[in-house]
């Protein structure tokens, strides 16, 4: 029997069969268990062995729970799991194969709140670690612990490398250094657990810890005025100058406190004092800036300080007599006290304790000198104390002088005069003035005579004596210039010989050529009147042909009126003339044309055929036709106007009338009309289709403040919906028809992205807007010396707090134009304090690019003063200085410096006011002293003043006077000898006529008989 074919087939089927079992896989779900300390946790065992009667298990050393399971898959549940790192293991047998596969289980605790250590103040510039600690943290090497300061992150920790499993303590420290823009801000710890992709993220955060810098690098000025009287009041001044961020003070005296006021800018605090008793005090300061203190002490003496008594003998003394003073304080005075005697305004004694005794001899000078008595405290600074004072009377007799009763007085003539003479004395004596024994009033004012003149003696007299004196009066008096009068009077009557010697030639020459005059007519008359024709013989005109004639008549001249229309020109005018002069080009201008011209007819009518000849235009026009007509002037539109010419056509253009326009284009506009009422609808989908979107809104928004952004659409379906898309978190919503406003509150992040969406006929549209939260801090500037001496290094600084976003851009500009730049949030400038920075200001500019603009801010000005002692130049006081006598003059002298100084001028040694106008004098001019001085030292300088004046010219007035008058007798010189010539002339003529008449009157003709034509044959 031969053995089946199927039975190697099955052995092989089953063979094979058995191998697809053993390469089953084996896998465990999830694959990195995660589970809270204490928690509980589903795992799964899951196989791919498709033999049904497989078993397998999941082992681990946690209380575990099965559930039911399904094939190829076994379900466990850990239960309270409270190792933190143990191992999971699965196993399956398959076909008899068994694989297993194991997994690691991470428990985590729950991750508490971290500490953040105290910051302590911290003085500008120096260092401090920051330190933050978790405790209790598993597994450590999935935290990240992050230090921050405002809106910068220090230092972000992670702990990757740690291997313990179970909960322990882990910190993380960072070194910062204090700068002022760092004050406020506040310093933050964050720690994060993340556990992801298998487990959840957590995060904590500490007690924000705000950092406090202070700067306070010197010590508090007291300024308190070390000597007081008992009950006087005072101010105690506090002063720091320089700290950061704001400074507390506390004033006492002798370690009782004392209220004090603050001033606005935190920089003094003033206390008042008022001590009842004599003695020493302590006056303390306290200034504290953040946790440091300085202090600055002064003692403050209290005296008791009364004003000094003075007593006299006597203070109406006679002169030589000697009077007794002595000057005391009261009971209970400070011994440091001490006491000087005035006399008339200068020391009399020197500084003396009390009582100071002193004897004084009166003398006349003294008469109304005040006494007083003053006391002083050496070496404090408050003004002397002065007694009551004494005048004192000193008796003596009288006294004349030169002042006041001058020995030689002038007086004018005419003007009003007073003898002055007066004297001293004490009684006030009596003065009398006689001459010749007849007083003579004193002090009277009365006109001056030349009989005042002569020597006075006058005599002063009191109760003590007498005194005596002569004064010589000398009368000044003007008498006219009698010389000058005749002179003048020479000079008038030369003048008038002048005038009539010349006056006499011109009649004489006037006579002369009257008398040639006559003797021609005489000569005509005498002619016979053969041989001349009518014309000639008939003067005037009056010939037989010319016509009657008639006294005054002149030729007739015919007269020609021409009127000109330029033709083609609306509304040209007509021309109107009667000839005139050819212009260039042979035609007569009517401009220039004169009225009394005859123009003949000829020129103006056009010959047969002709057109009109042209006239030239008053305007630089071309050459118009015009017509021309004679006698009246004719009206527009008659005869003599002809018809303009057509205006002429644009060159390419033909002209046609309307009624031969084409008709195809007049149905074009009804066509289209009827096309856009038919199609002009658009579908539903087309409208759809082109509506848009547009959302509008800020660009940039300062950080934690609100925006309020608008969505519009064009859709114009009333139901479309919109809305807007954002991280950021929304407020109020106020909606519309096709538009809607949304309100976004505390907007914080660095760049968010808007999404503004409507649907239209179910399609939806979208526009964006990016909106960007910026923080821009205010710049801050400070000086390190306001109050700079001369040479002293300054350090100016400007900073500011960092930015959001980055690229804060700093500038410190100066009055001066300097400016130095940087991007680091602050800057540094360095200088040495020179004469020409005093008065610098300073002012710190930030500038922040914010998307599309650059925000700017400025500071407030700080100046720097630097003191230095005082300057003068040429600019301030020329060292030569010119004036004009008679105008008002000032001596210009100032100088530079810090304080101020004070200058004062002196000339010869006697003080000359400054920058006072005067009227400018000779005596003005010389050489002045000038000095300005302040408390850091002095300067001087020399000014020399010029002063111009004008004097008459004598000389040339005289040359001019001496020149005017042989100018007249010149004249008279003159005429007197044409006086003389024309006698001879008249003289002449006479005999000549005489001679004349003497003639015969034989052999002369009837005419020549009868002059000026009475013959009878020439008519009436």
């Amino acid at each position: 029997m031969r053995p089946s074919p199927l039975l190697p087939a099955l052995c092989v089927l089953c063979a094979l069969a058995g191998r697809l079992q053993a390469s089953f896989e084996l896998s465990i779900e999830p694959a990195v268990p995660v589970v809270q300390h204490g928690g509980s946790i589903r795992l799964a065992c899951r196989t791919t062995c498709p033999d049904p009667a497989a078993k397998g298990n999941l082992e681990t050393s946690s209380l575990k729970r099965n559930f039911q399971s399904g094939p190829g898959e076994m379900s466990v549940e850990l239960i309270n799991v409270t190792e933190w790192h143990s191992s999971i293991l699965c196993f399956y047998t398959c076909a008899g194969v068994r694989k297993t596969v194991s997994a690691d289980l991470i428990a985590y605790s729950a991750l508490e709140q971290p500490v953040l250590e105290p910051v302590p103040w911290m003085e500008e510039g120096a260092s401090h670690n920051l330190t933050c600690k978790v405790p209790a943290v598993a597994p450590a090497r999935n935290l990240t612990v992050t230090l921050g300061r405002g809106a910068e992150t220090l230092r972000a920790g992670t702990f990757e490398h740690d291997a313990d499993l179970s909960p322990h303590q882990v910190q993380v420290t960072q070194r910062i250094t204090a700068r002022r823009r760092h004050h406020g801000q506040n310093v933050t710890c964050q720690a994060e657990l993340s556990l992801e992709p298998h487990g959840p993220r957590l995060s904590s955060a500490a007690a924000p810890a705000a950092l406090a810098v202070y700067a306070f690098p010197e010590d508090p000025e007291l300024n308190v005025t070390t000597h007081l009287e008992v009950n006087e009041t005072a101010n105690a001044t506090c002063t720091i100058r320089t700290f950061f961020p704001e400074a507390r003070f506390a004033l006492s005296l002798d370690g009782q406190p004392l209220p004090a006021s603050v001033s606005e800018e935190g920089h003094r605090a003033v206390a008042e004092l008022a001590l009842p008793r004599p003695g020493a005090f302590e006056v303390l300061c306290t200034g504290s800036v953040g946790p440091q203190e300085r202090q600055a002490r002064a003692t403050v003496h209290v005296h008791s300080f009364p004003a000094p008594q003075l007593h006299v003998s006597t203070a109406i003394p006679v002169a030589g007599e000697e009077v007794a003073v002595q000057c005391t304080l009261p009971k209970g005075h400070s011994s440091a006290l001490r006491l000087r005697l005035h006399s008339g305004g200068r020391p009399a004694t020197p500084w003396g304790p009390s009582p100071l005794r002193r004897a004084l001899a009166a003398r006349e000078e003294d008469d109304g000198a005040e006494l007083f008595c003053e006391a002083e405290l050496p070496n404090s600074g408050k003004a002397p104390k002065a007694s009551a004072p004494v005048r004192l009377t000193v008796a003596y007799g009288p006294r004349m002088d030169e002042a006041g009763c001058p020995q030689q007085q002038t007086w004018t003539e005419g003007r009003e005069a007073a003898l002055r003479c007066s004297a001293r004395g004490n009684p006030p004596p009596r003065v009398e003035c006689a001459r010749d024994g007849r007083p003579f009033p004193v002090a009277q004012p009365q006109p001056a005579a030349r009989a005042h003149a002569g020597t006075y003696r006058c005599r002063a007299a009191n109760r003590l004596g007498d005194a005596g004196r002569t004064v010589e009066v000398l009368v000044e008096y003007y008498d006219p210039p009698v010389l000058l009068a005749v002179l003048l009077a020479m000079a008038a009557l030369a003048a008038a010989c002048a005038a009539g010697v010349g006056y006499s030639i011109y009649y004489r020459k006037k006579k002369i050529r009257r008398y040639k005059l006559q003797e021609r007519q005489r000569q005509m008359e005498m002619q016979p009147m053969v041989g001349r024709s009518p014309e000639v013989a008939a003067p005037n005109g009056s010939a037989p042909a010319a016509g009657p004639y008639r006294a005054g008549s002149a030729p007739a001249v015919t007269r020609s009126r021409v009127w000109v229309k330029a033709s083609g020109i609306p509304g040209a005018g007509r021309i109107r003339g009667a000839g005139g002069i050819p212009d260039a080009s042979g035609i007569p201008s009517a401009s220039r044309i004169p009225r009394s011209t005859r123009i003949p007819s000829a020129a103006c009518a056009p010959g047969p055929g002709q057109l009109p000849t042209p006239l030239p235009s008053w305007r630089p026009r071309r050459h118009l036709p015009a017509t021309a007509s004679r006698g009246a002037r004719p009206e527009p539109g008659g005869a003599g106007y002809p018809e303009p010419a057509p205006l002429p056509s644009r060159p390419g253009v033909a002209s046609r009338p309307a009624a031969a326009m084409p008709r195809r284009g007049r149905l074009a506009l009804p066509l289209a009309t009827m096309l856009l009422a038919l199609f002009g609808r658009a579908a539903p989908g087309a409208a759809g289709s082109s509506f848009a979107v547009v959302v509008a809104g800020p660009e940039t928004v300062p950080y934690g403040e609100a925006a309020l952004v608008n969505c519009s659409t064009t859709c114009p379906a009333a139901e479309a919906a919109g809305g807007l898309e954002t991280s950021l978190a929304k407020g109020s919503l106020e909606q519309g028809p096709g538009w809607l406003a949304v309100r976004l509150h505390n907007v914080t992040e660095p760049r968010a992205r808007l999404l503004c969406y409507f649907t239209c006929f179910g399609q939806r549209k979208t526009a964006a807007l990016t909106l960007m939260a910026y923080r821009f801090p205010d710049p801050y500037l400070a000086i390190s010396e306001p109050n700079a001496s001369l040479h002293e290094p300054v350090a100016v600084e400007c900073s500011t707090a960092p930015s959001q976003p980055p690229g804060l851009q700093l500038w410190l500009r100066s009055s001066h134009g300097a400016q130095v730049s940087g991007t680091e949030g602050h800057v540094l400038l360095n200088l040495t304090a020179h004469e020409e920075d005093d008065g610098l200001e300073f002012v710190c500019e930030a500038e922040l690019p914010v998307g599309n603009q650059t925000l700017q801010k400025k500071s407030a000005p700080a100046k720097l003063s630097v003191f230095y002692g005082p300057r003068m130049d040429e600019a301030g006081c020329p060292q030569q200085q010119t004036w004009t006598e008679g105008r008002e003059a000032a001596l210009r002298c100032s100088a530079r410096g810090n304080p101020p100084p004070h200058v004062e001028c002196a000339r010869d040694g006697r003080p000359f006011p400054v920058a006072q106008p005067q009227p400018a004098a000779r005596a003005h001019a010389g050489t002045y002293r000038c000095r300005a001085a302040n408390r850091l030292g002095d300067a001087r300088r020399t000014v020399e003043v010029l002063v111009e004046y004008y004097e008459f010219p004598v000389l040339p007035a005289v040359l001019v006077t001496v020149a005017v008058l042989a100018f007249a007798c010149a004249a008279g010189v003159g005429y007197g000898f044409y006086h003389h010539k024309k006698k001879i002339r008249r003289y002449k003529l006479q005999e000549r006529q005489r001679q004349m008449e003497m003639q015969p009157m034989v052999g002369r003709s009837p005419e020549a008989a009868a002059p000026n034509g009475s013959a009878p044959a020439a008519g009436p």
